[in-house]
């Protein structure tokens, strides 16, 4: 009889400690979520920034062999700063349309991330311009990403080219 309450005692204490996870997970998101709302604007803004000076800096420097490198780590960093703002985005997406269950799935049950639970979320609730933004963002970063490890290759093709002067 003793052994049975202990075992009932155990499976409650182990449903009281989930619960308790679930709480402090969801509060995290909310947290999270609040601190993506007011982040935001100053990532868009600073997003912004990053592609006009990926356009306008960083595209000219890429066609000079002294200024190559300076040029890939530019699209480096301005295709993560895109990222972060794709990441965010989507993210406030699926809290507005799903809710905290549709972020739960996105972030753990889907295991491919937020992004593309944000594009499905778009596409059942007829959100089309919402799913252009991300799907273009999403683009974006890619392609700064690829312009960025092709000009570090043909910097390092052109760098292994040229004789050691000293």
């Amino acid at each position: 009889m003793i052994g049975k309450t202990k075992n009932i005692l155990y499976i409650l204490f182990g449903f009281f400690i989930l619960i308790i996870i679930v709480f402090i997970f969801s509060l995290f998101i909310e947290i999270s979520f609040i601190i993506s709302t007011y982040s935001f604007q100053f990532i868009l803004l600073l997003a912004g920034i990053a592609f006009f000076v990926s356009i306008c800096i960083f595209t000219p420097l890429a066609f000079f062999q002294k200024t190559m490198y300076i040029s890939s780590k530019g699209f480096i960093i301005s295709s993560n700063i895109i990222g972060l703002l794709t990441l965010i985005y989507s993210f406030i997406v699926v809290y507005h349309l799903w809710g905290l269950i549709g972020v739960i799935s996105g972030l753990f049950l889907g295991v491919v991330g937020i992004v593309p639970v944000a594009l499905l979320s778009c596409i059942f609730n007829g959100k089309f311009t919402a799913f252009f933004e991300i799907l273009l963002s999403v683009a974006i970063y890619f392609i700064f990403l690829y312009v960025s490890y092709y000009i570090d290759m043909k910097s390092d093709k052109i760098n292994s080219q040229s004789p050691n002067i000293k």
